[in-house]
């Protein structure tokens, strides 16, 4: 059985959002090489989505919402993109694989129930957890948002939702939410400038934890790559913090819900960081041979430990006082 969905759509690099799409048919064609020369026991399987239907999008957007989007020149790029979370969605709950990374021609992350912006138009992540909803009756969903851009439209949609926890990562150059933690929201506000070392010392902190506190029984990973420090988001990491960031977030997956987990390609325009983050993402989940990454170096500052270390403290506090409470008794 393959142990990787690799979801890719050519209409991406094509109709995608210009200044996401220039990265994507090159990346996806630098993977295939790898994989040709990496994959002998085919564990990754490559499939291309269709159209999300337009009755599933009017269940998570209003149709004010829909009317606007269509008029957009991405709008197939947006329906395919869509799809594609759909679909890894499916093969994973089927267990036709054990993870699924989706590129994608737009994000989805700023796609509220009536709003759109920053290369989102529909949120692929809460249509994804609709369609699964619908067909499987699969409940508990915990979404990972390491994009550097608050997740303001995913937390929209899910705000009062108990059975969706969203730990949402984010630049504390973004203003996002008065509370670090809102029923079962967790904001991580961590600084422009953090590197390696401290983001994921919080990233491996706090996951787990909450994997194991709420027991979902699927995994989201909204992944943007403008979170390196050669891209345009608000994180200074380099390509090596990505795959070690997949191996955080798969061995939660596994230890929390018998490895279901998607990967949504979310922001980031260039295209050396493109390639290097995706390739090397897919090879652990697919439990392939790792990726030989170019070397990209920061200066560490030992300053982001420290921060990092306040914020896991005053999170673990905040949430092991919080899973006591009765508003949680769904996911104990």
């Amino acid at each position: 059985m393959p142990q990787t969905c690799l979801i890719y759509h050519p209409k991406f690099a094509t109709h995608g959002n210009l200044f996401l799409r220039e990265r994507l048919a090159p990346a996806y064609n630098s993977l295939m090489d790898f994989l040709k020369e990496n994959d002998r026991d085919n564990r990754v399987v490559i499939q291309t989505p269709e159209r999300v239907k337009e009755e599933l999008i009017l269940q998570i957007h209003t149709t004010q919402h829909l009317a606007r989007v269509k008029e957009d020149e991405c709008y197939e790029a947006a329906r395919l993109s869509a799809g594609g979370a759909l679909l890894a969605g499916e093969m994973v709950w089927t267990k036709k694989v054990k993870n699924s990374f989706v590129f994608t021609g737009t994000a989805g992350h700023h796609a509220s129930r009536n709003s759109y912006w920053g290369f989102c138009y529909i949120n692929n992540s809460a249509l994804l957890i609709q369609h699964l909803r619908n067909t499987y009756n699969v409940k508990r969903f915990m979404i990972i948002d390491t994009d550097p851009h608050p997740g303001d439209g995913t937390r929209n949609i899910f705000e009062s939702d108990e059975n969706v926890v969203h730990l949402n990562f984010f630049s504390d150059g973004y203003s996002f939410s008065d509370d670090l933690i809102k029923s079962n929201k967790f904001d991580i506000p961590l600084p422009s400038n953090i590197s390696d070392k401290g983001f994921l010392r919080v990233l491996q902190e706090l996951t787990p934890f909450l994997a194991e506190k709420f027991g979902p029984e699927m995994i989201l990973w909204n992944f943007g790559h403008d979170s390196h420090h050669a891209d345009y988001g608000g994180f200074n990491l380099t390509t090596s913090a990505f795959p070690e960031m997949a191996k955080i977030i798969t061995q939660a997956a596994k230890d929390s819900c018998d490895d279901n987990l998607v990967v949504l390609l979310s922001g980031g325009s260039n295209l050396w960081v493109a390639k290097q983050s995706i390739i090397s993402i897919v090879a652990v989940l697919a439990n392939l041979p790792s990726f030989e990454l170019n070397q990209d170096v920061v200066e560490e500052n030992p300053e982001d430990t420290r921060t990092a270390d306040k914020i896991i403290n005053k999170l673990l506090r905040l949430i092991t006082f919080l899973v006591l409470c009765l508003s949680f008794i769904p996911f104990i």
